[in-house]
């Protein structure tokens, strides 16, 4: 998938974010020389085609969701970057107190 460049042109925060991933994701410190940026930006587009890709996976999987707020709030969770935030039982709460 490729990516407007127009989105990250003016913003140095976004280029930084993009060397990041190219850089955590290579190993090689040379990917940040200035002539592979194309190649920089082409492992950042790959990140975001697979994110794009289990987005679709978690739409798919709650169809009757027309936002797809609930088709991502379910999908973090079963993949565990959300923890479920029910309320404690007042027991709980205060086994979490230490003096």
């Amino acid at each position: 998938m490729e990516i407007d460049s127009r989105i990250f042109d003016n913003s140095e925060t976004a280029m930084n974010t993009i060397d990041l991933i190219a850089l955590a994701s290579s190993g090689d410190l040379g990917i940040l020389d200035e002539e592979r940026e194309e190649e920089r930006i082409s492992i950042f587009e790959k990140f975001a085609d697979g994110g794009f890709q289990i987005l679709t996976e978690w739409f798919q999987a709650c169809p009757s969701d027309s936002y797809g707020d609930q088709a991502i709030v379910s999908g973090m969770k079963k993949a565990g970057y959300l923890i479920d935030d029910a309320p404690k039982a007042p027991d709980e709460v205060l086994s979490d107190v230490v003096f």
